[in-house]
């Protein structure tokens, strides 16, 4: 299984060398595709976008019991807020938009340009773990620093996870413009 921030730059870089290809076969897919690569830019940069919320409401407690509180639920209150703001719905419905793309492609593009494509997008049908296992690394990073550092130690992880975040953003929309650039 893929994190989100690894299956955007893969499917980028299938995607380029079929678009052309889509394009000709069918006019207005150029419209399609370029809508469903920016919706599904937008839903994941939410999507990463609420989880930053989240953390960065830590940075602004006083004590590491108060940040070591915040962040036992997090997961379980992510999951909730990513299903109540219907982001991962969201990504699921530009994966099926996709789908039915190359669906209509003709069979003369190669199989295994399709399969490559295709497995790529099945990875995104997976629910809002999809958004949560970018973080799967800090949440018991930030509990270890809780138990055996100061606070200062804990605001600094925090601080650079907010970084870590604003660099996969920008990450995914770099590779979105690549893919758009190919129009």
């Amino acid at each position: 299984m893929y994190k989100v921030t690894e299956i955007v730059p893969n499917l980028a870089k299938s995607l380029i060398s079929l678009i052309p290809k889509l394009i000709a076969a069918n006019a207005t897919s150029r419209s399609e595709l370029i809508e469903a690569v920016s919706d599904m830019t937008a839903e994941v940069q939410e999507g990463l976008g609420l989880v930053a919320t989240y953390i960065r409401g830590a940075s602004y407690l006083d004590t590491k019991e108060e940040i070591g509180k915040h962040f036992l639920e997090a997961e379980k209150a992510l999951y909730r807020y990513h299903s109540e703001f219907k982001i991962c719905r969201g990504v699921r419905q530009i994966r099926d938009r996709f789908k039915r793309m190359f669906d209509a492609m003709p069979k003369s593009v190669q199989l295994g340009e399709r399969e490559q494509v295709e497995s790529l997008l099945s990875e995104l049908q997976l629910d809002e773990s999809m958004i949560l296992e970018e973080f799967g690394n800090f949440w018991p990073r930030i509990h270890a620093i809780l138990q055996t550092q100061d606070i200062a130690d804990a605001k600094a992880a925090i601080r650079a996870e907010l970084a870590n975040i604003e660099v996969k953003k920008r990450l995914i929309g770099d590779t979105a413009n690549e893919i758009l650039r190919t129009f």
